[in-house]
């Protein structure tokens, strides 16, 4: 399944998309062992969609968030799926909420 998400997440940060990633990230949650960081990447998911459902969408801010934040996700999913080292995970963790913040710690 980490394939999966990876596979959906580099298809773009769309609502439906983001969704659908977010679903795989929760059910992920629930079968692996990295719960936390799989959970955090759901709620994170989640909320870009909740935040983006209910109103227009300007191109270009899409890009610059999805330019922002996915990267750090897919490094971290990446290293789940590899079985990297907890440090390693918390460190990768830490970047991504880190991007979120920085893009929607205003909500």
């Amino acid at each position: 399944m980490f394939q999966q998400l990876l596979e959906t997440l580099r298809q773009g940060f769309y609502v439906d998309n983001l969704r659908k990633a977010s679903r795989i990230s929760l059910d992920l949650a629930l079968k692996s062992e990295d719960t936390a960081a799989l959970f955090v990447v759901n709620r994170i998911l989640s909320s870009i969609a909740d935040y983006w459902d209910d109103r227009p969408i300007i191109v270009e801010e899409a890009q610059i968030v999805e330019n922002g934040i996915n990267p750090s996700i897919i490094n971290l999913i990446e290293a789940l799926e590899s079985s990297a080292s907890s440090e390693i995970v918390v460190t990768l963790l830490n970047k991504v909420v880190s991007k979120y913040l920085f893009f929607f710690s205003n909500l």
